[in-house]
């Protein structure tokens, strides 16, 4: 587990986090990939969720507040099935 760690693989036991950590601190972890862009978008709605039989189903309709992506002024409609990963 701790040769996974060190290539990159994360678990959600804490020890392993914090080891992961001080380790990319320390210069030990290579770095994967550069991010050379990164944008937020903000946006502001409702949403509905429902427990269905075949899994959780979740329905937001939102409007965009800040978003550098084109055509935002209008509302959307965003329809999830399924458990999020």
């Amino acid at each position: 587990m701790k040769e996974r760690e060190a290539q990159g693989f994360a678990y959600e036991a804490a020890g392993a986090s914090f080891e992961l950590l001080a380790r990319r601190v320390l210069g030990q972890v290579p770095d994967y990939f550069t991010v050379e862009r990164f944008s937020v978008n903000v946006g502001a709605g409702v949403g509905l969720r429902w427990r269905s039989p075949l899994g959780p189903v979740r329905v937001d309709v939102a409007f965009p507040v800040q978003s550098e992506l084109p055509d935002t002024n209008s509302w959307r409609l965003h329809v999830l099935l399924g458990p999020d990963i």
